[in-house]
């Protein structure tokens, strides 16, 4: 199905975002993820069902002085 990942168009097999973050490399790495704006908090991603053209926003935290 095609998703758009922090605004680029992906084609990805995983039907739930921790299954589409694993394929898209995000694999043990601190991240914040939103879908179609909505926060998906980390205990929710593997049951979080996802839908062609959602839209889903992949953020690392930033270390700052």
């Amino acid at each position: 199905m095609n998703i758009l990942v922090n605004g680029l168009e992906v084609s990805v097999s995983g039907s739930n975002l921790g299954q589409i973050l694993e394929e898209l490399g995000y694999v043990d790495t601190v991240l914040v993820t939103a879908v179609n704006g909505n926060f998906v908090s980390v205990q929710e991603r593997d049951e979080f069902e996802i839908k062609s053209a959602d839209k889903i926003e992949i953020l690392a935290p930033m270390q700052g002085g």
